[in-house]
């Protein structure tokens, strides 16, 4: 209702709790940006304009890897009264940490297959997933790799997407980024410009699209297609094989 009146939307990740209709925004008067944030840390930036300026060649593999502990992540709370740990709120490491799934689809394209294996260790005493790994097979014919998980004590962010001229990394903790190509490492990450966090950048880029009425940078079709995913890992999980999103 607020999308059809006309009122521009942050929405933050993921869109639902379940896949939505491919039309749920068609009647949209304002931009809707979908709160995937991390496509706005500069270093990661520097990692999709290497891939999109063709600096690793044709894309062939690409892994994105998260973990950090849940009991950690937001202190003077009981994590089990959280999101995270509930299933009726549409928690779990897998919607939680959604944003690998984003950045596997924004970096590789549409994807044809889902295999995926969800886990609930008991480690945690919650009712959701606490890992979930994932193979995805794209349309282009590259083959990716997420795993998430709720599990590890020492925080770790990476991405890595590897063609026929080399690979590109980004480490999400340490927000750095590197190529390596003709039998070299390059740094690539951006030397600070003053422009704040990936939050900061987020804000100002919803703003910019509120003022001139363009399309975000991660607008609704991109919410809805990391959903349908989620929704095939889950197929995967119960029925096993691959599942087309």
């Amino acid at each position: 209702p607020l999308a059809r009146a006309g009122v521009p939307l942050l929405i933050e990740k993921p869109l639902a709790a379940d896949p939505i209709p491919a039309d749920a925004f068609a009647e949209a008067k304002a931009p809707i940006q979908v709160g995937y944030c991390l496509r706005f840390q500069p270093a990661l930036a520097a990692v999709a304009a290497a891939v999109w300026d063709g600096a690793v060649g044709t894309v062939r593999l690409l892994r994105a890897q998260v973990g950090q502990y849940l009991p950690d992540w937001r202190p003077g709370t009981d994590y089990r009264a959280g999101v995270t740990a509930r299933a009726d709120l549409g928690g779990g490491a897998l919607r939680e940490l959604s944003h690998e799934i984003d950045l596997a689809l924004w970096l590789g394209g549409p994807v044809s297959g889902v295999r995926a294996r969800l886990a609930n260790t008991g480690a945690l005493g919650i009712e959701t997933d606490e890992v979930a790994d994932l193979t995805l097979t794209f349309a282009s014919g590259a083959v990716g790799s997420v795993q998430v998980d709720l599990l590890r004590r020492a925080p770790r962010r990476l991405l890595s997407v590897t063609g026929d001229d080399g690979t590109v990394e980004w480490d999400g903790i340490a927000a750095t980024a590197r190529l390596f190509r003709d039998g070299a490492w390059t740094d690539l990450t951006p030397p600070d410009d003053g422009g704040g966090d990936m939050y900061d950048r987020q804000f100002r880029h919803f703003l910019a699209r509120v003022a001139d009425g363009a399309a975000p940078l991660v607008g609704p079709d991109a919410g809805r297609a990391v959903l349908d995913v989620v929704a095939a890992a889950r197929r995967s999980d119960d029925e096993g094989g691959d599942i087309a999103p």
